[in-house]
């Protein structure tokens, strides 16, 4: 009985050093991916700001071209909104009256 104890009790020993193994082992690996993330992030987040500014200014030309097409053909742009409506308004009336 006592042999069987002891065997248990450096059974348990070892298993506990082997955990602690591991656990050191995750820590380190958390902390390397921790830091390997924190990179990738920064990168995602330069790349993503370069973006916004660069949408900012693509959506200011688009507004600057527009307000100039509609400076220089406004009933053109009247017509043309006019004629997009009824289009719109035609394809959602068909689809609703096919459902009913």
């Amino acid at each position: 009985m006592a042999i069987e104890t002891m065997k248990n009790g450096a059974a348990t020993e070892k298993l506990e050093e082997a955990l602690d193994l591991l656990s050191e082992a995750a820590k380190d690996k958390r902390e390397e991916l921790m830091m390997l993330l924190d990179e990738k992030y920064t990168d995602v987040r330069m790349v993503l700001s370069e973006m916004a500014v660069n949408n900012r200014e693509i959506v200011r030309q688009l507004k600057r071209r527009a307000e100039e097409k509609v400076q220089r053909n406004p009933l053109g742009v009247v017509g043309g909104v006019a004629a997009g409506t009824l289009l719109l308004g035609y394809i959602l009336g068909s689809n609703s009256n096919r459902r009913m």
